[in-house]
């Protein structure tokens, strides 16, 4: 007797033995072809406790590690999703080619994640046992009291039995499951929904356009193309073009259409891809906007537009009243010479 109470006090003291699981970040995911098989598995059921390893298993050219901080195959894997963003439950930095990072898992519950900067890396950890609320609609009978009246007046209480229907919180335990979340909010653009209709799936919004210059007077640009754009960058420096760079993660081909408002920008009068190829461009205004379209057929990552003004207030930058040059958002107005606009593409 003694020996089986000691078994089971050893039973009880002794935690339950926590696993690792490897969750595999698959080359190539770097482009949304990776689509269903970024991340394997999509969908990990662990338990209370266990650890989970997001495992890069991409490579770079560069053949220094501390090259690789630009390398488009790092990931940074977050809770949440693309659309409503983190949760705030974990986030694992920057996991480079060839290297893994961990999250222990207390808490049980669904956890999706993703990488910000490849939106569509996305997967689900299933932890312990996923509960829901569900409303459930109820059927009792429940006892009434009736008063009933004689043919001679007489009146008596009986009690009848009545039916009765409510609605109650049933918590329910369910098999999780998980599909693909969409890569990015939908922006619905008036203009260039009517402009190119059947282009409306690749309408994108760049917001904040100018915040490293002036956090006060920011601006956002709506644009058509098959890659989001990934950063900006305003550069004033003294005796140096002012420039603003859009970039993208890699070098990009196709047709990208910007709109832009009229007081940011005046005509386009030249598209130049990394600084020597000139490209093809339309420029048109739609009301208050400009429509700028280029098409780029080999591969670029800088596209400089120069333009006939930026508005001036914009930054509130004097150069002498001289040559002060344009940027997509930077006011500028030039006396002597056009000034030039740089998206980093």
């Amino acid at each position: 007797m003694f020996s089986i109470v000691a078994i089971l006090a050893v039973a009880i003291i002794l935690p339950v033995h926590a696993e690792t699981f490897d969750v595999v970040i698959n080359v190539d995911s770097n482009t949304n072809t990776c689509i269903p098989n970024c991340v394997q598995p999509a969908l990990l059921k662990i338990n209370p406790g266990d650890t989970v390893r997001w495992v890069n298993m991409e490579f770079c050219d560069e053949a220094d590690e501390a090259t690789w901080d630009a390398c488009s195959r790092n990931y940074s894997i977050i809770d949440g999703s693309p659309i409503e963003g983190s949760t705030g439950t974990f986030d694992l930095g920057t996991i480079i080619p060839g290297k893994m990072k961990s999250f222990t898992f207390n808490t049980e519950g669904q956890f999706d994640y993703f990488d910000p900067g490849h939106p569509w890396v996305q997967g689900s950890i299933a932890v312990g046992s996923i509960v829901i609320e569900k409303e459930v609609q109820v059927t009792k009978e429940v006892p009434v009291e009736v008063e009933v009246v004689s043919e001679n007046g007489t009146k008596t209480t009986v009690t009848e039995t009545k039916v009765v229907t409510t609605t109650e919180i049933e918590v329910v335990n369910v098999e999780p499951t998980f599909a693909q979340k969409p890569e990015r909010p939908v922006t619905n653009d008036a203009i260039l929904q009517s402009l190119y209709p059947d282009r409306v799936s690749d309408i994108r919004t760049f917001i904040n356009v100018g915040l490293n210059v002036d956090a006060d007077n920011v601006h956002t640009v709506n644009y058509i193309f098959h890659e989001e754009i990934g950063n900006s960058q305003i550069n004033v420096e003294e005796g140096v073009d002012n420039t603003l760079g859009f970039s993208f993660r890699e070098p990009v081909t196709g047709n990208l259409v910007l709109k832009m408002p009229n007081a940011l920008i005046g005509e386009t009068l030249a598209v130049i891809a990394d600084g020597d190829r000139i490209l093809e461009h339309t420029y048109t205004q739609q009301g208050e906007f400009s429509i700028v379209e280029v098409q780029i057929n080999e591969p670029a990552r800088v596209l400089t537009f120069e333009a006939s003004y930026v508005i001036p207030e914009y930054l509130g930058i004097a150069i002498l009243g001289a040559v002060i040059t344009a940027v997509i958002g930077i006011g500028v107005y030039s006396t002597r010479k056009q000034p030039a606009l740089l998206i980093n593409a």
